[in-house]
């Protein structure tokens, strides 16, 4: 359920922000996805996206994080913007990264049992 709190919050705050705001946003969400990932303990928590395997390296963590910013500013910034959806495109990003980062940071909070 705090998942889908912070996901209703990411998306009726995107509203009113920005495209730039909504970029910085989202870019400092993927950062803090990327801290995340890098923060689980191998020992007892797996990565759960399936393009970096189950225990990724740093490299193959920070990469990852690295492409998708690409993709995102591609997206948003192309086609999007040539369909007048950039906002929505943007506010659709930052609200999948925002349950990404919910659900790492709710993971972390669990620890090693």
């Amino acid at each position: 359920m705090n998942r889908v709190a912070v996901a209703v919050c990411v998306l009726l705050s995107g509203c009113s922000l920005s495209n730039g705001q909504l970029r910085v946003a989202y870019h400092a969400a993927n950062a803090v996805d990327a801290g995340t990932t890098l923060a689980r303990d191998p020992r007892c928590m797996v990565e759960g996206n399936p393009a970096l395997g189950s225990n990724p390296s740093d490299a193959a963590v920070v990469g990852f994080v690295l492409l998708q910013s690409l993709a995102y500013e591609a997206i948003c910034s192309g086609p999007a913007r040539r369909e007048g959806e950039e906002k929505a495109c943007r506010i659709a990003f930052l609200g999948l990264k925002g349950l990404t980062v919910a659900w790492n940071t709710s993971q972390l909070a669990k620890g090693c049992h």
